[in-house]
């Protein structure tokens, strides 16, 4: 922690972290009177936003439906299936669906075959959020849906044995015993992703970037990794990174207090 002092100093190699020329707020000024950097804070918020009302619910509608299946082997061999993309590196992934979505690829074979002309997906802005969130689901939904199977597998079987008592369906076994029984986890889960808003993803966002998206695929981790690295403009790089872990810090603690009065209960 000692080297986010860099943030407030004009800092060199040559006189190294305590050596370099204090600055004070000068970077974060100037970082806020940059447009690349809003437009960075935009594509960050907007892109985390969608993986929120897209991602988030497709793990726990995925455990739900596991636990539905009255065919257990079929539940235990999709389970392990969906379990495999979480170990595939996001580079073979971009190779995969960058592969499938070229002029030649797997998508534009299919829309040739109706009579649809080839779209240069991975050129289109406007594809390039929806692309976040479609390998987003396809990569982790599997992996996240752990912790909500091991929430299920706790629900006390005798509430299900009261409700078929009671007469009720599938469905209303699933919306009065199922999710409120995992509700808790979800509650904890959705804290723990609002807080990282401001955390878009390195390596998905970065291998699937390309010149002709940037006004959409630059997020705020390539953004300090463009300035930090490649640029070598390391306190100002530095000054972005500590705005963004702040901003995740307050997210997280005005979220836990919005919960806590809300549901009575929150992460502490």
């Amino acid at each position: 922690m000692v080297g986010v002092v860099i943030a407030f100093k004009d800092f060199s190699f040559r006189d190294g972290i305590f050596n370099s020329a204090w600055v004070g707020f000068e970077h974060f000024r100037a970082l806020f009177q940059d447009p690349e950097f809003w437009r960075a804070i935009r594509n960050t918020i907007a892109i985390n936003v969608l993986k929120i009302i897209f991602c988030f619910p497709f793990p726990i509608i995925f455990a739900i439906c596991l636990s539905e299946m009255k065919i257990k082997w079929v539940a235990k061999v999709s389970q392990t299936l969906s379990y495999l993309p979480h170990f595939i590196p996001w580079v073979i992934v971009a190779a995969i669906f960058t592969n499938m979505l070229t002029s030649n690829g797997l998508v534009n074979n299919i829309l040739n075959g109706f009579g649809i002309e080839s779209i240069s997906w991975l050129e289109k802005s406007w594809f390039f959020w929806p692309l976040m969130v479609i390998t987003g689901i396809w990569k982790e939904m599997g992996w996240n849906a752990i912790i909500y199977m091991a929430a299920l597998s706790s629900v006390n079987p005798e509430l299900y044995e009261a409700a078929d008592t009671d007469g009720a369906s599938r469905w209303q076994k699933v919306k009065y015993v199922t999710i409120p029984a995992i509700l808790p986890t979800i509650k904890i889960t959705f804290l723990i992703t609002l807080a990282g808003l401001f955390n878009a993803g390195f390596d998905q966002i970065y291998l699937f970037q390309n010149g002709l998206v940037m006004d959409v695929a630059e997020v705020l981790d390539t953004f300090i990794y463009r300035y930090g690295l490649s640029k070598m403009m390391y306190s100002y790089s530095t000054a972005a990174g500590l705005f963004q872990s702040l901003v995740n810090f307050t997210i997280l603690i005005a979220a836990n207090k919005i919960c806590k009065k809300m549901t009575g209960s929150g992460i502490y």
